[in-house]
């Protein structure tokens, strides 16, 4: 789909967000005191959690695209 290129297209020329110092602070933290395997699944479940809210921004992206041409169409009637 045409809005999905689009997005695929804008989304390598975004700035990229870092993280907060509370967030890097408290993840080394927490990842101290885990075992290896449990560090493992730390790492799957954020990554995880990163592709669903990448998943998220992009459905937003895309319905947000659409609202404003319906918009602009309203404007033009």
């Amino acid at each position: 789909m045409m809005i999905d290129e689009m997005y695929n297209y804008r989304e390598g020329s975004l700035p990229a967000v870092r993280l907060s110092e509370e967030w890097e602070t408290l993840s080394a933290e927490f990842e101290a005191t885990l075992t290896d395997e449990q560090l493992k699944m730390f790492h799957r479940l954020s990554d995880l959690q990163c592709t669903s809210s990448a998943d998220e921004i992009r459905v937003t992206y895309k319905v947000g695209f659409k609202d404003g041409v319906a918009l602009m169409r309203e404007l033009q009637d």
